[in-house]
């Protein structure tokens, strides 16, 4: 019996010093899985603090994209808004000028009308002293002859 409470006791140590390295690693692995959750936990908050800066960056960068963007905009609106006053100062420009050819035409044309008078006229003045001069009796060829023959 004794040899029976010998390697019971045996067993039972055995077993107590295999319950205790049980509990020894048990207890290690948990604290390495703390300390893994630790570290993972440490690397999550860097990553997510250099994606922030990396995101901050990016709202900097994308404020002075805006910032050149809105700026651009505001030089096109002008540049179209001077493009649209010099077209319509143009029109304007153009309808003067349209309206001073007429005028210019007009007046050539009661010019051209005068012209024709006058023609008429020296015309109508030609045959008057035509008709003068024979009915003097002078012809133009008498008057030149008497001319000559003063001389």
């Amino acid at each position: 019996m004794m040899d029976t409470i010998s390697v019971l006791s045996t067993i039972l140590v055995n077993l107590l010093t295999l319950i205790s390295i049980l509990v020894v690693i048990r207890k290690e692995k948990r604290r390495e899985l703390r300390e893994s959750e630790q570290r993972y936990k440490e690397l999550v908050q860097t990553i997510v603090a250099e994606k922030d800066k990396e995101y901050q960056k990016e709202q900097k960068v994308f404020g002075k994209i805006q910032e050149v963007e809105n700026t651009l905009n505001n030089e096109l609106e002008i540049l179209k808004m001077n493009v649209h006053f010099s077209e319509s100062q143009k029109a304007v420009e153009i309808e003067k000028l349209r309206a001073s050819i007429e005028n210019l035409m007009i007046l050539i044309k009661g010019l051209n009308d005068r012209v024709s008078e006058l023609v008429q006229r020296l015309n109508d003045i030609e045959k008057l002293t035509k008709v003068v001069y024979e009915f003097i009796g002078y012809t133009k060829g008498e008057k030149n002859a008497k001319r000559k023959s003063q001389q």
